[in-house]
């Protein structure tokens, strides 16, 4: 499947490029169709008796025949200009909505925290963002899981300082150890 298949695909995931090519090929078809139908209808007409008469005829077929063509291709022009306004309108609301969404959720994480998860409705198209900032908010909560039981391991051993008989070398080992996993956790962390 190549790059346009699978945006399509994110966008239109019930459709197939063929059944696009397919729809397009028929509207082609059915244009082409109702043309070759008036112009049959035309062609039944008597020219007239004499030469002037059938003069006057082929000048009156070339306009109805140019009349016709235009409405035929006018009609089609404005079948496809609506086609295309209603795949925009539609495609517009499965990008705005999910960003709109986007933007709520993350108003809604900085003020209620990463515990919260991103998703969009079923036909959105953007469902591989909405994945990839679970991602991040799911490391990022691990992370801050982490990171909040070490300092409660450092506070731990600071509070041991006020016991009496606690060795200051011991003290320093620990936190010296928890401040290196402190460090590791916060690197992950890019700023």
């Amino acid at each position: 499947m190549d790059r346009l298949d699978r945006e399509f695909n994110s966008i239109f995931p019930r459709f197939g490029t063929r059944l696009v090519l397919i729809i397009v090929f028929i509207a082609i078809i059915s244009i082409i169709g109702a043309s070759a139908i008036s112009f049959y209808f035309l062609q039944g007409k008597i020219l007239g008796p004499d030469y002037g008469g059938a003069f006057k005829m082929l000048v009156q077929l070339k306009n109805e025949l140019l009349f016709r063509s235009l409405l035929i291709y006018a009609l089609s022009a404005l079948l496809i200009v609506l086609g295309v306004s209603v795949v925009g309108l539609l495609y517009s609301h499965r990008i705005a909505g999910p960003m709109y969404r986007l933007a709520v959720f993350l108003d809604e994480t900085r003020d209620e925290g990463l515990g919260r998860r991103l998703r969009f409705r079923r036909r959105d198209a953007t469902h591989p963002l909405a994945e990839a900032i679970n991602r991040v908010m799911e490391r990022y909560e691990g992370d801050l899981i982490a990171l909040s039981k070490e300092l409660a391991e450092v506070e731990r051993i600071l509070n041991s300082l006020k016991i009496p008989g606690a060795s200051i070398e011991d003290v320093q080992d620990s936190l010296g150890v928890r401040i290196k996993k402190i460090r590791e956790i916060t690197n992950g962390i890019k700023a």
